[in-house]
């Protein structure tokens, strides 16, 4: 049993609070993820039930996925919601990810998905844009120097008007600076560093946003373009999120 379990699910309170409908729980290790989203799924039902459903199979064919959505339409049995809790998401076959999508894009309103995996490029980008990624792990290019660097970077940001220094001091590759600024967030998210102005929920949300704009970058967006706006977003997220 993983000893931080409890401080894990303290950190995403507000999401088992005010749960999505569909999650991506990114991670390095299969055992702790499926101890993480399970103990998740139970808090967001208030313990265990029946509505909590599990799938951990070697690989999910159409077939598979076609007999979930048969069970989406089915309300819940004593819950307010019914979760579908599929572990290693990238052992679905690319033709049942197609099919799992339009679930995804018009789920009934009492249903969740709940999509652990250890390696999302295995997802199709179609299946990551619908739903909410939670990393629980750095990138593997993992700098000391370049979080310090982020660190400087979003202590120079506190209005937009920061915001064209901020990105003249970036000295960073394009993809060293997505994989740089998307560790320093996970890092801030478990706590590991300090980061003051910024609310658990913020962080979150900037996380989501840092994917969203390297999906972006990665279909062929302007860099310095992904990054005035990027830089814009954490600021809405860290003054909306208060």
């Amino acid at each position: 049993m993983l000893e931080n379990l409890d401080k894990i699910l303290n950190r995403i309170s507000y999401e088992w609070l005010n749960p999505s409908q569909a999650y991506l729980f990114v991670g390095e290790n299969c055992d702790d993820l499926k101890e993480i989203s399970t103990a998740f799924c139970e808090k967001i039902q208030g313990g265990k039930t029946p509505d909590i459903m599990k799938y951990d199979l070697s690989v999910l064919k159409v077939g598979d996925i076609s007999a979930i959505i048969d069970e989406s339409v089915k309300k819940p049995f004593v819950s307010n919601y019914k979760i579908f809790l599929i572990f290693n998401a990238d052992k679905i076959l690319e033709q049942a990810q197609n099919k799992l999508l339009k679930t995804l894009e018009e789920p009934n309103k009492y249903v969740i998905f709940v999509l652990t995996t250890t390696n999302p490029s295995k997802l199709l980008q179609t299946i990551l844009s619908r739903v909410k990624r939670i990393d629980f792990t750095l990138q593997k290019n993992y700098s000391l120097d370049n979080t310090k660097l982020i660190d400087d970077m979003m202590k120079n940001l506190k209005t937009t008007s920061d915001i064209p220094r901020v990105v003249k001091e970036n000295t960073l590759t394009n993809d060293e600076f997505f994989e740089s600024i998307q560790n320093y967030f996970i890092l801030a998210s478990n706590k590991q560093i300090e980061l003051s102005g910024y609310t658990d929920k913020a962080i979150a949300r900037i996380l989501e946003r840092i994917e969203e704009f390297y999906i972006k970058f990665k279909a062929n967006v302007n860099f310095n373009y992904c990054l005035d706006l990027l830089l814009y977003r954490i600021l809405e997220e860290k003054y909306l999120c208060k």
